[in-house]
């Protein structure tokens, strides 16, 4: 039986001009452009969301400028593994005609301390180019160490019109191996925003359909329905989406926007996060922002409370109440402003201590109020 090559595989660029999107990195003048041109590396971390071309770009950059091209995978690789690949990379440099080692590393911010240690002094001497793939934010995931001699970009997700450039390289692919293909507007308008801009999933999906749902080659909603059938949401508990979407619900009620506020907490709960932690980021929000008005503090209180009882999906519906209630409510930040205010003079200001009067089991307060209105 032939071994099957998935298409995204098939599909993979091998120059920087064919991959779809990222027109901020690759476009004329931009930072991986300029390196494909003149053919000077700068060691470099691409960080974003799973599927949108982190380890095309890379292949494609070493391909382009015929560099070694080493992989490894952070979580798997070992020190002699690094080993074996800087000794070959210095051999390289050696010869007459010298060759680049690019060295790719995915889940770079998986890297252990004795990787590190092997790593640093070929990077910071230029005996290997280290290009490496986080999903995590590099500035709160990757060592210190690293960062320092790498530049740091973002890939992004494939907006709508990226997505749409795909669906016409993947129909083209089939075209090409004498299979025409035809995808309705409406199924591929659905797969565009089920695939959350993620290029592998789109790939995916539609390859499913093509060889697997499909008799005809049409490309229909329903069959988008049975391969995707849940919008892909990317997600990670204890990564920068944890905290981005509370940012977001935050300052949409710090806004006023029950709309946004609404919107942010639907993407949080369908994102899969723990109800419980949106709820203490609700209260926090109600006694941080909405201090004038005590109904918001009880809402948030309640919703927390049968969210407890309750649990998903019904909570949902006290999560929403109490934040359009908070969104609705005047921003008063007099509790959060005075504690800080407080807080800040008693770790930064002049030292007071109790005074005797004030002491406990002392009535020097109360015979000094006494004696102020006696008078």
């Amino acid at each position: 039986m032939a071994r099957h090559i998935p298409l995204a595989c098939k599909l993979r660029p091998s120059k920087l001009e064919h991959i779809i999107g990222q027109d901020h990195l690759i476009g004329e003048g931009m930072p991986l452009y300029r390196m494909a041109q003149c053919g000077k590396f700068q060691s470099t971390i691409l960080w974003g969301s799973p599927g949108i071309g982190k380890t095309s770009i890379v292949r494609a950059l070493a391909s382009q400028t015929e560099s070694n091209f080493c992989v490894l995978n952070a979580t798997s690789a070992s020190v002699k593994d690094l080993r074996a690949i800087i000794k070959q990379a210095t051999q390289l440099l050696e010869q007459d005609e010298p060759v680049k080692t690019v060295l790719f590393v995915d889940e770079i911010h998986r890297f252990n301390k004795s990787q590190q240690d092997v790593m640093l002094p070929v990077v910071e001497d230029g005996t290997v180019v280290l290009f490496g793939a986080t999903t995590e934010n590099p500035k709160f995931a990757v060592n210190s160490t690293i960062l320092s001699r790498c530049l740091v970009l973002e890939v992004k997700p494939l907006d709508a019109q990226s997505m749409i450039e795909l669906i016409k390289r993947i129909k083209n692919h089939y075209k090409n191996s004498g299979q025409v293909i035809d995808v309705k507007k409406e199924a591929a308008k659905k797969l565009i925003y089920r695939c959350s801009g993620d290029a592998r999933k789109m790939i995916t999906s539609l390859e499913t359909i093509i060889d697997i749902l499909s008799t005809d080659g049409v490309v229909s909603e329903e069959h988008v329905d049975v391969a995707i059938p849940d919008k892909h949401l990317v997600f990670d508990a204890h990564g920068n989406d944890h905290y981005d979407l509370a940012h977001c619900y935050q300052e949409a009620i710090q806004n006023s926007d029950a709309d946004a506020a609404i919107y942010w907490l639907a993407k949080w709960l369908e994102s899969g996060e723990d109800p419980a932690y949106i709820c203490r980021r609700m209260l926090i929000t109600a006694f941080e922002d909405c201090a004038n008005n005590p109904m918001a503090a009880c809402l948030a209180m309640a919703a927390s409370y049968t969210t407890e009882r309750t649990g998903m999906p019904e909570c949902d519906i006290a999560m929403a109440l109490a934040t359009v209630v908070m969104a609705k409510s005047d921003r008063d930040k007099t509790a959060y402003n005075a504690i800080r205010s407080a807080l800040n003079d008693v770790r930064n200001g002049e030292t007071i201590h109790v005074p005797e009067s004030l002491r406990a089991g002392s009535r020097g307060y109360f015979a000094a109020i006494t004696k102020k209105y006696v008078d």
